[in-house]
């Protein structure tokens, strides 16, 4: 190639950059407003919202600085009892860390060989934040299969935004959740069913939903004349790795603890069960109505809820129909998981939801419509940042 041809493809590059570095710009400016807002708001919740008592019990006294402290509240400080101190065995009626699944503390462990484990919180900041950056670029690829690139710009800019998007930043597996799902839903989609396999294992490994991922991504790949010939089977046999990596964790329990499903008793220690769909809703009335301890906190796990379900109802005949089946089987396994306060975690789930943001980066197009949704999300993920970060239950 001459010179002078090499510099006109340079000025090509330079002045329309390709489409995955564009899209790495729209995460990254997505990914540097929400944290910059998540981490004011955390910081002046020191000294603007009252701790909770939960917050001077001795087991959760780390003396760190507050920028590194607020991501271990809560399931966070469970996350990372398992890098110290790994799995422990479950006692009937007490809580256990055996409840949480292995690919996130897995990850920080690594990084404690390498870097020690006077470091961890600091190794979990960089690798939430860092899934957390690269998973806005997988799903802001993913959002331009079906958006133009204003609408893709949008959706990404709302799901980083979203009032439980804190989340993303906590030491939690949210935000590698993230990163493996929409890593895995892009690469099936672009044909390349091996990576796909491989990312859709990694979310199976992140969380118990990542295992639902595999029937809408063979829904995603399911031929058009609806025949199932060898050659499907065998082009799309990469999808098989979800199932699998599942059923390994099964095989590392069997072995380490002496039972497959300790998950499940772990879950049942949280006060964790399997009810009806519909019961969750019934039951979170006698939370919410007045003259039954009514407290804002309680309320919202509904409205998270009642709208995530809105949502999917408006989004019916806009998103694609395997993003249709992904959104209705997390809402079906996040309603049937039933708890002493329903729907207690609901905020935090809602943000497995992504496809949802399609649509409404669609509504978005109205200028009002969008001043609206930046207005109401970054006010409660301001509200809600600033709890979670003084030891209050926010999801």
């Amino acid at each position: 190639m001459s010179f002078s041809a090499l510099r006109t493809q340079l000025a090509g590059l330079l002045e329309r950059p390709p489409a995955s570095w564009r899209a790495l710009g729209d995460a990254a400016f997505a990914y540097a407003l929400s944290r910059g807002l998540v981490y004011l708001f955390v910081w002046a919740s020191q000294s603007l919202v009252t701790p909770s008592v939960i917050a001077f019990l001795p087991q959760y006294q780390t003396g760190l600085p507050w920028w590194l402290d607020w991501g271990a509240h809560w399931d966070g400080w469970w996350y990372l009892s398992i890098v110290r101190e790994g799995y422990q065995p479950v006692v009937a009626g007490q809580e256990s860390n055996l409840a949480f699944w292995p690919l996130y503390p897995t990850a920080l462990k690594v990084a404690t060989l390498a870097f020690g484990m006077e470091r961890l919180e600091l190794l979990a900041l960089l690798t939430s934040n860092g899934a957390l950056l690269l998973g806005l670029w997988a799903f802001r690829l993913l959002v331009g299969l079906d958006l133009p690139a204003a609408g893709a710009r949008r959706a990404t800019l709302y799901l980083a935004l979203f009032p439980a998007s804190f989340f993303y930043s906590a030491y939690y597996p949210e935000s590698l959740f993230l990163l493996a799902s929409s890593l895995a839903w892009y690469a099936v989609r672009r044909g390349h069913i091996w990576h796909g396999g491989a990312a859709g294992a990694a979310a199976t490994l992140t969380h118990v939903p990542g295992g639902l991922l595999l029937f809408p991504l063979l829904w995603e790949r399911y031929p058009r004349g609806g025949r199932v010939s060898f050659t499907w089977l065998r082009s799309n046999i990469g999808l098989l790795l979800l199932p699998l990596a599942g059923l390994g964790y099964l095989l590392y329990l069997r072995v380490a603890v002496g039972d497959p499903f300790a998950f499940l008793r772990a879950a049942r220690g949280w006060q964790h069960t399997l009810s009806w769909p519909w019961s969750q809703l019934v039951a979170v009335w006698s939370w919410v109505l007045p003259g039954e301890g009514w407290d804002p906190r309680e309320v919202a796990p509904l409205l998270f809820t009642l709208g995530a379900l809105a949502l999917f109802v408006a989004a019916l005949g806009r998103l694609r129909k395997p993003y249709l089946l992904w959104t209705a089987l997390l809402l079906l396994l996040y309603l049937s998981a039933a708890s002493p306060q329903p729907l207690i975690s609901m905020p935090r789930y809602a943000l497995h939801l992504f496809p949802l943001m399609i649509p409404l980066a669609l509504w978005g197009e109205r200028p009002w419509v969008n001043r609206g949704v930046l207005a109401v999300f970054i006010t409660l993920l301001g509200v809600m940042a600033a709890l979670f970060a003084r030891w209050h239950w926010v999801g």
